[in-house]
């Protein structure tokens, strides 16, 4: 048998955290099995608008599998757009997909479809989600993000002799930050931020390499971790210093791994953070934010405290478990 898991829409790393992960547990759990990855949407990949959409190569369009695995954030409005095409040609080939680690919005469009050409098997990383498209599968689970199992089927370099806490922001100024440390830890009781305004941001963030930023708080140095790696204006992408940007993806996870607050508007950064044993705070509020829900992390002063790790295992061997129920 031939499966493909999609796994490339990386403009934004954060969908590599969890289509990795998606792509380890397969090949860790399927060993007789073919396992390939294969090209998410190109215009989910590249933004590509309508004017130039119609020169793109959608090599997924030729390509022979048994099953396709999809992932993500895609059942929101663009989901019959971006996908439409492609689940009627698994049907009509009378092949199989699954939706896994889904999250989405309560459309009907999308729920009609689904029931008309309904998946194998959907998984969704947040319980709202679950209970919207639980009845449009053969086989349903709600789980957790898949980015939480990575640091599973990841061996990460050490960073030596670094102090540090990851700043990643993309929609907003980054906010001044300031603690005090207990025990040569920092003090979570004592973190303070203070936000810059943001507003017309899109404008105003080509203006940030002016704004003063603390490079180093206390003993800690200040990493900003860019994710997205569309940008080509190195007065977005290196405004500041020990700015990080990479097409080396692991190196992402070895950032996190060894930081010891993470700071982001962007919940990928915080739930990476969190896989990895660090505390770590949502900046902002987003809908997506509700895969941070299952799991009932606690909170002090704002910051998630990262889940035990024993927690994250017995939720990795009951998706498992499910996953292996279906073949």
């Amino acid at each position: 048998m031939k499966i493909y898991i999609e796994n490339s829409s990386w403009n934004n790393v954060g969908d590599f955290f969890y289509q990795n992960s998606i792509l380890e547990i397969f090949k860790n759990l399927f060993k007789d099995f073919n396992i390939c990855s294969f090209d998410a949407p190109i215009q989910r990949s590249f933004k590509i608008n309508n004017i130039f959409f119609k020169n793109a190569l959608n090599l997924r369009d030729f390509i022979d599998g048994d099953i396709f695995v999809l992932s993500g954030p895609i059942l929101g409005s663009s989901f019959l757009k971006d996908y439409g095409e492609f689940i009627k040609r698994i049907y009509s080939q009378k092949k199989k997909y699954l939706i896994l680690s889904a999250y989405g919005k309560d459309l009907d469009e999308n729920k009609n479809f689904l029931k008309k050409y309904p998946p194998y098997a959907l998984s969704t990383r947040s319980t709202e989600t679950y209970e919207i498209y639980k009845d449009c599968a053969f086989n349903s689970y709600n789980g957790i993000c898949n980015a939480f199992f990575l640091p599973f089927f990841s061996n990460v370099p050490i960073i030596k002799n670094k102090k540090y806490i990851v700043k990643s922001f993309y929609s907003m100024h980054e906010p001044d930050l300031s603690f005090n440390t207990k025990n040569d830890k920092i003090d979570i009781n004592s973190i303070c931020l203070k936000y810059k305004k943001s507003y017309f941001w899109k404008l105003y963030r080509h203006f940030n390499y002016f704004i003063k930023s603390k490079d180093q708080i206390n003993d800690y140095e200040i990493f900003r971790v860019h994710h997205d790696l569309s940008y080509k204006f190195n007065h977005l992408n290196f405004s500041k210093k020990n700015s990080y940007l990479s097409y080396n993806i692991n190196n992402y996870l070895s950032i996190y791994h060894n930081a010891k607050l993470v700071l982001s508007d962007r919940v990928h950064s915080v739930v990476l953070g969190l896989a990895y044993g660090v505390p770590a705070m949502l900046c902002g509020k987003w809908d997506r934010s509700s895969l941070l829900e299952k799991l009932k992390l606690k909170k002090i002063n704002e910051c998630y405290l990262p889940p035990k790790r024993s927690d994250i295992h017995e939720e990795l061997e009951n998706y498992k478990s499910w996953l292996k129920s279906l073949f």
